[in-house]
């Protein structure tokens, strides 16, 4: 045994290998292979507003008469430009374009999702 990396492997050590890799490739496949969005949906406190995704603008949002945040829509992408939170976690997110995708500010009570056509609530 001396001078051996790794003990002999048997054959159902390579049948779990096996199945483990089959089952990290479908993972991934499924978790990044999710379409763009259409809209953005954005959140603020019991406030809904939806936007197309494919309009570019700047959307300032305010609370208590105060602009608190800025979302950009942007190249089909979104993002939080400013935000006067102490953290700024929401500002340093990657832009979002996926469905599904979100960026949060706890501080403010902002969230911004991204949702497909489907997605879209008609009722609220």
């Amino acid at each position: 045994m001396k001078g051996e990396f790794a003990p002999h492997l048997k054959k159902g050590d390579f049948v779990i290998i096996i199945g483990v890799l089959v089952l990290v490739f479908v993972l991934l496949c499924f978790l990044y292979n999710k379409e763009n969005g259409a809209y953005v949906c954005i959140h603020v406190d019991k406030t809904k507003m939806i936007y197309p995704l494919d309009e570019d603008r700047k959307i300032p949002i305010s609370i208590q008469e105060k602009t608190t945040n800025v979302i950009v829509i942007k190249d089909k992408m979104a993002f939080m430009e400013t935000a006067d939170c102490p953290d700024q976690i929401c500002v340093k997110h990657r832009p979002i374009q996926k469905d599904n995708e979100m960026i949060t500010c706890l501080p403010n009570k902002v969230f911004v999702e991204i949702i497909s056509k489907d997605g879209i609530d008609v009722d609220n």
